[in-house]
């Protein structure tokens, strides 16, 4: 994202805010990983943050095609 876009994310220090499905405050961009989550930077846990935003986007798309 562009750096004009990313003044419009929500944080607090160097960590984005994200709801329960990692969508940030910009529609559309999600986030995961140590750029989200306070603690040790775990490859583990930023790969479940992938899956689970991944499941997010899904079930978004799948949304918007089912309301069309």
């Amino acid at each position: 994202i562009s750096d004009e876009m990313a003044q419009h994310l929500t944080r607090s220090g160097d960590k984005i805010h994200v709801d329960d499905h990692f969508r940030t405050a910009l529609p559309g961009i999600y986030a995961g990983g140590d750029c989200v989550a306070p603690g040790q930077d775990l490859t583990v846990q930023a790969v479940q943050h992938g899956k689970l935003a991944a499941m997010a986007i899904h079930n978004d798309i799948q949304s918007k095609v089912e309301a069309a």
